[in-house]
């Protein structure tokens, strides 16, 4: 029988355990690229949303940071960070707290509109800077790449305010997550690479301004080793890694450092399955998809007394999930293996929405915490 875990005890409600080790490997893999590449490195925290991490960022001089809210930065900038980008359009409801914000830290953020551009000249009172978002044609926000008539607008604006400064032109390549292969995301990059350097060759022509080119998407920033044309990156998820990337083809199974831990409810001999607590408000109801078009929410794991992954289980995988229940396809090793009480990790689809659900950390012994 396999060693599987039995700390009913100490399973209060299912968390997320960070493998130290495979974290820091991930983090100084991409640390490295970017930095013999001449690019600055502005890693995401969105994935994991805690301050608590923020010192093995400065163990490596990373001290500039990308948020996704206001919220998410006044936590951070709470917790001692000075510099960092909100990656988001700006939400102009919230201008008097990007006025604190900005009175305390250097700030940047992502315009889209000529009426968010417009209301934030007239109405921010410390300095901040400005990218504007660029759409690859993935249509989640962003000035579409063709509308130069458009980015040119804001940009008179940036210029002509007191308090704003046109930093440069952002994109998220959300286009990569759709690539069936590495190839498509290298395809899917290029071309968007192409299409902000246009932009930015345009911008210097009309008003004598070198805009910064911000890229952040983890499949491409994982996947290629030369940012050579990018003056910054973003990326987030790759720092834990989960299922999503494991498919796409940009991680391996192995460089997952952060996974649920949940606990076995019941077993189904009849259809070989078992019930884990481990539901959407666990996991999400974010997928991955295997090579045949499988919708897989998890896939299983034995862990030690330290919570450390000791065997990956490929071939189960969560199948269904509801609020509180995961129901997961088990192959007979583990099936046999399992007791009703027993603990097991399960690897997420969707690291990003997983630790955004869960409520603290476990970590080489320690409880991490985090933005709620």
């Amino acid at each position: 029988m396999l060693q599987i875990l039995k700390k009913m005890e100490m399973i209060e409600r299912p968390f997320i355990a960070i493998d130290r080790n495979k974290m820091m490997k991930n983090l100084e893999m991409m640390y490295r690229k970017a930095i013999s590449s001449g690019c600055k490195f502005v890693p995401h925290l969105k994935t994991h949303h805690s301050a608590s991490l923020l010192s093995y960022y400065y163990e490596l001089g990373i001290t500039e940071f990308t948020v996704s809210s206001v919220q998410m930065a006044e936590y951070f900038v709470d917790n001692g960070v000075q510099k960092l980008t909100i990656a988001f359009p700006s939400d102009v409801s919230k201008i008097e707290n990007l006025n604190q914000i900005a009175s305390k830290a250097e700030i940047s953020i992502f315009i889209d509109s000529v009426e968010a551009v417009q209301i934030l000249a007239e109405s921010i009172f410390n300095p901040i800077g400005i990218y504007i978002e660029i759409d690859n044609g993935y249509k989640r926000s962003g000035v579409d790449s063709s509308d130069i008539e458009l980015i040119f607008e804001i940009i008179r604006i940036i210029k002509n305010s007191e308090r704003l400064t046109f930093i440069g032109l952002a994109i998220h390549d959300g286009l990569t997550y759709t690539a069936k292969n590495a190839d498509e995301i290298r395809a899917i990059h290029e071309e968007s690479h192409k299409k902000i350097t246009t932009l930015k060759k345009s911008i210097q022509i009309e008003f004598g301004i070198n805009s910064v080119i911000s890229m952040g998407d983890s499949p491409t920033m994982s996947l290629i080793n030369n940012f050579e044309g990018i003056d910054e990156i973003r990326p987030g998820v790759f720092i834990f890694n989960d299922l999503q990337q494991y498919f796409l083809g940009v991680c391996k199974m192995e460089e997952i450092a952060a996974y649920l831990i949940s606990t076995v409810i019941s077993k189904y001999p009849q259809r070989g399955e078992i019930l884990l607590h481990s539901g959407a408000i666990h996991l999400s109801k974010d997928y991955a998809k295997d090579s045949s078009g499988k919708v897989i929410y998890g896939i299983p794991a034995r862990v030690n007394s330290k919570f450390e992954i000791e065997k990956i289980h490929e071939q189960s995988y969560i199948r269904q999930l509801s609020q509180e229940h995961g129901v997961l396809v088990a192959e007979k090793e583990l099936f046999d293996a399992v007791e009703i009480g027993d603990t097991i990790a399960i690897l997420p689809a969707h690291i990003c929405l997983t630790c955004a659900l869960a409520a603290e950390y476990y970590c080489d012994g320690e409880i991490l915490c985090k933005l709620r």
